[in-house]
């Protein structure tokens, strides 16, 4: 029985000192990974982390290996739990590192940086407007757009009596015109169709060699009856005379103006700038096209002659400020509004209308025959140039409009 008791406490005394003697290994160990690590920080200027030494406990970087770091169990507290790593403010707790805006930080914003650089911007581009002086200025290309349903029949009549006043100045200008009729009634036959021989009857030269002939036409063929569609749709309406008759009646050199007479809405089933743009086609230059509109601007839906039962114009209206027209009110005299807008119409001839919006007016230089000029003003309304009296250019005179337009850059 001694002799069992005291092997037991030779095997304990040599089981103590073997664990202990495991425990100083370990700590020079550890002391000499430390104290390599140190080292490779001084000579390359390099933190070790704990994401760096995460992803390969068993290297530092660059692929330099630790020596004995492969018995180093997972729990080593030479890695996670040491203070020379996650406690020392050189690493996680650094705000040099991953903390540090100069770092992370400074990728995000040189990202931001590089997307706005890459969003679309506004450049410049130089335009060149030419034009040919007509002897009497620019010719004009009437379309009248007659509503023909049950309650406009007082309306064409009044139009057909205060013709004068829209007429008054094409005369004293001797303005090169030309008129056609067609009516809001867009049933199948009907659309966009020339209203009896308003075509013929109804131009310059039929004024200059009979004007009562020509004012009585008129007063006449402006009378499309009162039997047409109740769904007016004006606007279609001239879309598809556009399309029939442009290749035969529509002049290049001439402005397209197309005046609308309703007291109704439009009713026409597309948007308006297509149709618009529809138009737009039979023209290079777009600003050569201008509509006008009298129509019933009464929120009740009211006329002279008593109750439509539509009041809203919008359509209409937004058509005509697309184009830079002018809007009238059929409920008002028709002799100050048709002096009003045959006075608007009649100026057209002595301009110039641009193909695009400057960017800036104050650089719009203007040549007569190759020579710069002056004498002239901008029309922002119009979009065009205006020349001054006594400063128009003289028939067959060639002139050029310099500027520049804005393009956004994709």
């Amino acid at each position: 029985m001694k002799t069992i008791g005291l092997g037991k406490l030779i095997l304990c005394i040599f089981m103590l000192s073997a664990f202990a003697s495991c425990q100083e290994e370990e700590f020079y160990e550890k002391e000499f990974i430390d104290t390599l690590s140190e080292q490779y920080e001084r000579e390359n200027g390099t933190d070790l982390t704990d994401e760096e030494t995460t992803e390969d406990e068993g290297s530092l970087p660059g692929g330099v290996d630790l020596p004995g770091s492969g018995d180093l169990p997972d729990g080593d507290d030479s890695t996670d739990g040491d203070d020379s790593t996650d406690g020392d403010d050189s690493t996680d707790g650094d705000d040099s590192t991953d903390g540090d805006d100069s770092t992370d930080g400074d990728d995000s914003s040189t990202e931001e940086e590089e997307e706005e650089t890459e969003e679309p911007g506004i450049v410049l581009d130089d335009v060149v407007d030419s034009f040919e002086q007509n002897e009497n200025g620019a010719k004009l290309d009437i379309l009248w757009v007659i509503d023909n349903s049950g309650s406009m029949g007082n309306d064409q009549e009044a139009l057909g009596n205060n013709f004068d006043a829209f007429i008054s100045e094409f005369v004293n200008k001797n303005i090169d015109f030309q008129m056609a009729i067609t009516t809001t009634d867009t049933r199948p036959g009907n659309a966009g169709v020339a209203y009896l021989d308003s075509m013929d009857k109804l131009t310059s030269s039929a004024l200059s060699a009979n004007k009562n002939q020509f004012m009585n036409d008129f007063k006449e063929l402006v009378k499309v009856g009162v039997r047409g569609s109740a769904s007016e749709q004006g606007i279609m309406a001239s879309d598809s005379f556009t399309t029939k008759y442009g290749n035969d009646w529509l002049r290049d050199e001439a402005y397209y103006v197309i005046i609308y007479i309703s007291d109704e809405n439009d009713f026409s089933p597309g948007e308006v700038s297509s149709y618009l743009a529809s138009i737009q086609t039979w023209k290079d230059n777009n600003s050569f096209i201008k509509t006008y509109s009298i129509v019933n601007q009464n929120e009740h839906g009211l006329t002279r002659y008593g109750y439509t039962g539509y009041s809203n114009f919008d359509r209409y209206e937004e058509l005509t400020n697309l184009t830079g027209g002018v809007l009238g009110d059929i409920n008002q005299d028709f002799y100050s509004t048709l002096l009003t807008m045959g006075g608007l119409i009649s100026e057209l001839v002595d301009q110039f209308p641009l193909s695009e919006t400057p960017h800036d007016i104050a650089t719009l230089r203007v040549t007569v025959n190759g020579s710069e000029v002056s004498g002239w003003t901008y029309d922002t309304a119009n979009n065009a140039i205006k020349f001054n009296e006594g400063s128009i250019p003289d028939a067959n005179s060639i002139v050029k409009v310099y500027y520049a337009k804005e393009v956004t850059a994709e």
